[in-house]
């Protein structure tokens, strides 16, 4: 049975932010956030929501366009920018067919599986927002809404 996108995509996020272990959010990368807020996760975490799947697109083979939010939580402002500095470095322009700004390029491509190619990902708008939690501190989010082009193979 083929992958779906959507599952493609999670998975190939997934394995670049987590490839080598040394990220500051180590293995702790969900695809939902529900689960996650408030039951005690040692942060910080990411966090990667579908925001849209605009299925199909047909250029020059069948594919699919979708969005996605993915952000850093952590306990201070500094450390959930900098985790958002890093998803960019790891997922901006990392599609098979993205070059990537001169002297700039991430350190690998994003993997779409036997079925599905992630020909582009490129970061749209970024994200900011503190979530103040009644009698404790403030837990801040940052991060990106990017959007990836698949095509399949």
């Amino acid at each position: 049975m083929a992958e779906t996108n959507v599952a493609a995509l999670y998975r190939a996020v997934i394995q670049q932010l987590a490839q080598n272990g040394t990220e500051m959010w180590g293995s702790r990368i969900y695809n939902t956030e529900s689960t996650q807020t408030g039951n005690g996760n040692t942060r910080p975490y990411v966090i990667m929501v579908m925001v849209s799947d605009i299925e199909p697109m047909w250029t020059r083979v069948p594919g699919a366009i979708t969005v996605m939010y993915i952000k850093c939580v952590a306990d201070d402002m500094e450390t959930s920018f900098a985790g958002a500095g890093r998803i960019n470095d790891l997922l901006h322009d990392a599609g098979t067919i993205d070059n990537g700004l001169p002297g700039y390029a991430p350190p690998s491509k994003l993997l779409g599986g036997s079925f599905w190619n992630i020909a582009t990902a490129t970061k749209e708008q970024s994200l900011h927002m503190i979530e103040n939690v009644e009698n404790a501190r403030p837990i801040y989010h940052d991060g990106a809404r990017y959007k990836f082009r698949m095509e399949r193979n």
